[in-house]
Parts: C-alpha cells; structure tokens; sequence
C-alpha cells in the first residue's frame, strides 16, 4: 500500500517517502485539530497533530470488511448502520492517529469494523469508549489511543451518523410532501374534468383519503328532507359496512361538523363524546365540510392515517379542507352539466312523448326502449358520455314516425306494399329530421340504424355486422322486445319469455350474436318476467341538495 508520509515530531521521513517523486511546496503549518485530538498526550507521550496535507486511502486489504455473520450475531441489520459514513470516519480517524482502530459489539467482541494505516504504531494496551447508536446494541470503540481520545472520536462518529440519520429523516419528509404534492396537482387537474356528478364524488373521495394517507373515507351526503347525513360514497373497506347508515344533524362528529361548520381532527377516537361507532373500528378521525355557494352539502371524514398508527395533524386537517373547497368546486360544475344534460334529456323526453301520442299503443314505447338500451350500455362497461347518446338515440328511434301517414299507423290489417314501403322509409326521415341540429349529430347513427340486421337484410342501407353502428344494435334489440311485449293495431303483446325466445333465436341473423347474451343478463337481472318496465323507470329527481 502507498500512504502519504505523517510528520511527527522526533520522527524522520523515510527514504521510500522520499522516492516517490512528489514534490511538495512549503507551507503553513496546518491548525490544530481542537475539536478531537490536539489538546492530550498518546500513550507514547508525544501529542498528535494533523498532517499539512490529508489523504485517506484505505485499501479494502486493511479494512475489515462488513460481516453479515457477526452482524447477526450482535443482532444487527443493514437498516441499523450507515457503513460508508462508519468506514470513512473510522478510516479517517485511524490514519490522523496512526494507531489501529476498530468498532466491537460489547457483549460478544465481534469485530464489526477495522481500520489500520500502514505505519500504524504498535502499541500493548487498547482501551475502550462506548459508542451508542439508536436502535443498536451497546458498541465499544477500540484503539492505542488514551479514553479521553477514544471518546472524542466514538462522539465525532455518533454525530455524524445522527447527521446522517436526520437527513436522512428529511429526505423522506420531502420525497413524502413531493409524493403528496403531486397527488394533489392530479387531483385537481382530474376532478374538474370530470362530468358526471357520481364520477366526481368517487375521484374526489377516493383522491383524498389517499393524500392523506389514510384507511378509508366516507362522503355523508345533506339530505335536507329528512334533515340528516346519509352515506353517499364510501372507500377504502367494506361498503355493507356502512350500508343503511345515517347521522342526525348534530349527531356524531360528521353531524357536528355539518351543524357548526368547523372542521375536526379527532386522535382519540375512543374517548370522544361525539363518535358515534361503527361495527368497522376507528382509531382517529378528521372531518371538514364540503360546501357550495356557502351552501353546506355534506360532510367528508377520513379515517385511520397509516391505519391508524400515526395521529392526523393540523396540517392534515388545512390540507382537507382546501382539498374539500376544490371538491365543491368540482360537484358544482358536475351539476351544472347535470342540469344542462337533464335539460336536454327532458326536451328530447318530451319530444318523444308527442311522437308516441300520434298512436296510444305506442304511449311510452320509446322511454322504455331507451331505458333497456342504457341498461345494456351500462352492463358492457360504456362510458357516461357514450350512454346518454345511446339514451337519446333510443328515445328519438321512431321520431321519423311524424312523417308517417296516421291511417298507416293505426291500420289494423296487414299493410299493403306501399304503406309497408312508408314505414320501412321512417328511420332516414328520423335521420333527417335531426340533421339540421348540430347538437344531436352523434345520435344519427342509432336514429337510421334501428331497423338494420345483422345479417345485412335490413333496411334502409341492408348494412351488414359490424357495420351497423353499436347504437344501432343495440336499441334494435331493445326496441324489438319493447314492441313484442306490448299491444299493436294488427297483433296482441305476446308474454316476456316468448319475445326473450324469440330474441334468443335471431341471434346472428336479426341480432348481434355478442349483444344477446347481454340484454338476456339484463332480462334476469331486472326480473322482465315479472315486472313492468315502467315500473322500474327511475325519477329524475336531484341526487345532491344543493
């Protein structure tokens, strides 16, 4: 090994020192180290004082390197030690002081670490100073040197780790703040964009407890018929926990907070008046109130930060409320376009309502095809968006009727060849009555496609599979066991199994093959053999009281 020559007072610098070709300037004397070994004398009598120039280069042959058996032995892991910041001190320390330098477990004498200059002086005795590190078992740091020397040195590497540690901490602290930060940029960016109001309500829950580090939250929704707060949206366990269930304005702490307006942070679950219990248990909660306008319109509570291990803080409870600001924020203009689609709805609803009453047979005809064509929409996974076109596209499926003579309509007998040939013309007078209004220009497709088939001998445009639109497929099903199970001017309504028969068995030929298995789940699902669909027709009354 090369080291750098160490001057010591009565000591001469070797000739291999020397040979080594470096030439070296002559310089101030370097101050003395105060802080460790200045100011005492070694056990050779002669006080240590740093080199003019330091270099530390301990090559792995005089180092003990880290041993994972006398480290198990000790009782030690990888997570307990910084072995680079240990090494390079220890390493350091040994080659100011000359002397070999090592750190052992206390109770068993394991050498963890070693570090020996090559002109290391040697010397009889070793003496000991503990070195203690959190979450360790007691070491000692052994060396020639005197205790008061060894102390120094265990205390230079304690604070160093300590150091080393605490930034350590810190570096956490901020990759944490910047992991939440950007939870919460996306959460902003997503929520707003978000339309449909049951969207926002789970992005919004789902994004905050997650923020926060919590279990779980729960989304108490104003009802202010009742006057209470029931479960609107829950995350984070098991929904039939908290089915069915709902708090009094100023009952429990959501209550209390939608009755007083302030937020909460409760640590100590247990010994709060105002927890009402759950059969889920609950170590802490915070609470704020979501509001519109100033208006509350309910209540979010996230519960058990890091399961409940850590207490929530005050800036988790500031963090909560800009962050339930932001999601009234959103559920207001989820409402607005809620409003703006219901609007919507109702007009193109009451338009068809005049198409239907030009023949009584068929009152209602399409409200129901549009409510069984969502019902598969939903059931393969469409988007909100994609299902209200298929809505209105299944509403407004036979508004080219109006075009229809009345008498061909209400005809009772079979219909000759040139009132069969108005009616096959119904579905392109839909298509183009609805043109001219650029807002509905995404629902045509349903409107022309209605009466197609599968196999391609359908009309108006014998289009053929997949080249009928998924409306188009999907409201022909709809509209076809609408109209086998309810009374016409030339046939009787046949039972709901005899059309699920009948639907059934044009698979392939009149009907998507991939769509019949889907309306048949949803026949099961609604029990059509039992029940009226306008019995099942939900209310358009507002989801949210505000």
């Amino acid at each position: 090994m090369s080291s750098d020559p160490r001057k010591r007072p009565g000591r001469k610098r070797s000739s291999s020192s020397s040979s080594r070709g470096r030439s070296r300037s002559k310089r101030p004397s370097a101050p003395r180290q105060g802080n460790l070994l200045d100011d005492t004398v070694g056990e050779t009598g002669t006080a240590l004082e740093a080199p003019s120039e330091r270099r530390v280069s301990m090559p792995a042959s005089h180092r003990r390197p880290y041993d994972d058996h006398s480290l198990s032995v000790a009782g030690l892991s990888a997570d307990h030690l910084d072995i680079e910041t240990i090494s390079m001190l220890l390493d350091s320390h040994a080659e100011l002081a000359g002397v070999r330098l090592a750190i052992v477990t206390k109770a068993s004498g394991s050498t963890l670490f070693e570090a020996t200059p090559g002109d290391a002086r040697e010397l009889a005795r070793e003496l000991e100073a503990p070195i203690t590190l959190e979450s360790c078992p007691p070491l000692v740091l052994r060396g020639s040197l005197s205790v008061r020397k060894l102390e120094r040195v265990a205390a230079a590497i304690e604070h160093a780790l300590h150091l080393r540690s605490a930034s350590g901490a810190r570096q956490q602290a901020l990759d944490a703040e910047r992991e939440r930060l950007s939870l919460v940029f996306d959460f902003s960016e997503k929520v707003c964009q978000l339309a449909a109001l049951d969207d926002v309500i789970e992005r919004f829950l789902g994004d905050v407890t997650r923020i926060l580090g919590a279990r779980e939250g729960t989304f108490f929704a104003l009802d202010k018929r009742r006057k209470d707060l029931y479960i609107r949206c829950h995350y984070g366990s098991d929904p039939e926990v908290v089915r069915n269930f709902r708090l009094k304005i100023g009952e429990g702490i959501a209550g209390a907070v939608a009755k007083d307006g302030r937020p909460r942070i409760v640590n100590d679950v247990e010994n709060c008046p105002d927890y009402v219990a759950k059969t889920n248990p609950i170590r802490n909660i915070i609470s704020a109130p979501v509001t519109v306008h100033e208006r509350l319109i309910g209540v979010i509570n996230v519960n058990d930060r890091q399961g409940g291990k850590q207490p929530f803080s005050n800036r988790d409870l500031q963090l909560l409320v800009s962050l339930a600001r932001l999601g009234g924020i959103a559920l207001d203009n989820a409402k607005l376009y809620d409003e703006v689609r219901a609007l919507m709805l109702s007009t193109v609803e009451s338009l068809t309502t005049a198409i239907d009453a030009k023949n009584e047979p068929m009152r209602g005809h399409s409200r129901r095809v549009s409510f069984l064509a969502d019902a598969m929409a939903e059931r393969l996974g469409l988007a909100e968006q994609e299902r209200d076109l298929v809505r209105i596209a299944a509403m407004l499926h036979d508004v080219g009727n109006l075009a229809v003579p009345d008498e061909v309509l209400d005809k009772k007998g079979r219909l000759d060849s040139d009132e069969s040939a108005a009616v096959r013309k119904h579905p392109a007078l839909g298509a183009a009555i609805l043109a001219p209004v650029r807002q509905l220009a995404a629902v045509l497709p349903g409107v022309l496609d209605h009466h197609e088939r599968y196999d391609g001998r359908g009309y108006p445009r014998r289009l053929k599979g997949e080249e009928i639109s998924m409306q188009g497929r999907l409201v022909a099903i709809a509209e076809a066991y609408d109209a086998m199970t309810h009374d016409r001017p030339f046939r009787p309504a046949c039972k709901p199994s005899a059309a699920l028969r009948e639907i059934t068995k044009e698979a392939g030929t009149q009907f998507d093959p991939a769509l019949v298995p889907v309306f048949v789940d949803i026949y099961n699902k609604l029990d059509l053999e039992r029940s009226r669909i306008d019995d099942l027709i939900p209310s358009d009354e507002p989801d949210l009281d505000f």
